[in-house]
């Protein structure tokens, strides 16, 4: 059984006072060949179901956005649509397959996935302790590999972490990790993805996890590439090697003022063990500038190859082959949000650090203030820190708050 852990937030997008009512039940046909068998996860935001298709026996699972009346209904549910159709769009191994996306009768939208058995690496983390650097190694690699795809279709994720990373058995029995919840992922323009549509994200809007969230993403979410999830990559790299994130406690509000003014904790403290050129691997990733990170998700994969078992030799392979960023994922030189970089005056430093740090920080306290208001009014089924509780094989996503 697949469990939040206590004090770790999924999401910084909390809202209080919405009661999950997705008006299917166990028993209930969805479209008129999906039947519901069991509820497998619920939050706030929505529900995960374990369906049947009639015709032709086949066991899905049905994400439904939870049917609300809001000022904040109709981006949830463009939102929610743009996930599914950015999901579709890409046919790596690596990423949940998506294979429907409809509206219930109530007018909640909702998508069709496959079934998936097995669990996030959040879970494998805090079940199971630091993983080892092969293990690791080929979890990232498979990772990058559902990134390559996406970026190359102008698609960056901005919300990675390891309740986003379901890793499940494939074919001859080997395990492969799988990317989900692309629910705010931004997507360029020409990748045909709900064209000309209105943007659905606000200019300035903190979105994604806090925790695993790039310096640049803090500033604005619509003027990221697709070095931002490479940063997140470093953080899940420091998390499955230590069983930590590298600037703190994810659920301290403290955190973002460390990721932004101050460096990662050290890797080789916590793991002596680790191989210098690991560590080495980790701190370029989180790199506060995007330019000093990895470009691409090949070549943070190739740095990394050295790492890796034959179980990662499909993600190498399919690497090699991907395309370069493009559209929203391409490099954003000119007109790219304002880092930290070492290269400023002091005052100047300053003054950013402490601009940036008090925007950000209002967010992050508007987060922990919704959670425990959330948890005082029993406002949904979630277990603490805000995920739903669901089966290792729910998922499609661990985290609900489309």
């Amino acid at each position: 059984m697949e469990r939040a852990q206590p004090g770790v937030p999924n999401s910084p997008l909390v809202r209080v006072g919405r009661a999950p009512d997705a008006g299917v039940k166990v028993g209930s046909v969805i479209a008129d060949k999906y039947r519901v068998e069991q509820e497998l996860g619920r939050g706030g935001f929505g529900v995960v179901m374990r369906a049947r298709h009639l015709a032709i026996d086949q066991v899905v699972a049905i994400k439904v956005l939870t049917a609300a009346d809001d000022d904040e209904w109709q981006e949830d549910a463009a939102r929610f649509k743009r996930e599914g159709q950015a999901t579709a769009a890409l046919r790596s191994e690596h990423v949940v397959r998506i294979l429907d996306v409809d509206v219930l009768p109530n007018g909640s939208p909702y998508m069709v996935m496959e079934y998936l058995e097995g669990e996030t690496l959040h879970v494998t983390i805090h079940t199971r302790g630091p993983l080892s650097v092969s293990e690791t190694a080929d979890h990232m690699v498979q990772v990058l590999a559902a990134l390559a795809e996406a970026h190359a279709a102008g698609i960056v994720h901005r919300d990675l972490k390891p309740a986003n990373v379901l890793v499940t058995q494939g074919a001859g029995g080997t395990m492969v990790a799988k990317v989900l919840d692309f629910g705010v992922s931004k997507i360029a323009a020409h990748s045909g993805i709900a064209a000309g549509a209105a943007p659905i994200t606000r200019t300035g809007a903190v979105i994604g996890t806090v925790a695993y969230m790039a310096p640049e993403q803090m500033l604005d979410a619509k003027r990221v590439d697709a070095r931002a999830d490479l940063w997140s990559v470093g953080i899940m790299l420091f998390e499955l090697l230590t069983k930590k994130t590298p600037f703190g406690k994810v659920d301290d509000p403290h955190i973002v003022t460390s990721m932004l003014t101050k460096p990662p904790m050290s890797l080789s403290a916590l793991r002596p063990d680790l191989p210098p050129a690991l560590e080495k691997i980790v701190l370029r990733c989180l790199e506060k500038a995007p330019q000093k990170r990895y470009a691409t998700a090949a070549a943070l994969a190739s740095a990394l190859e050295p790492f890796t078992t034959p179980r990662a030799r499909p993600a190498l392979d399919a690497l090699r082959r991907a395309g370069r960023p493009s559209g929203a994922a391409a490099p954003l030189e000119k007109g790219a949000p304002a880092v930290l970089s070492a290269g400023e005056g002091d005052a100047r430093r300053a003054r950013r650090t402490a601009m940036l740090v008090a925007a950000v920080a209002v967010a992050v306290a508007v987060l922990f203030l919704g959670l425990a208001i959330g948890v005082l009014i029993g406002r949904s089924k979630a277990e603490p820190g805000g995920a739903p509780s669901a089966s290792a094989s729910a998922s499609p996503s661990a985290s609900m708050r489309k």
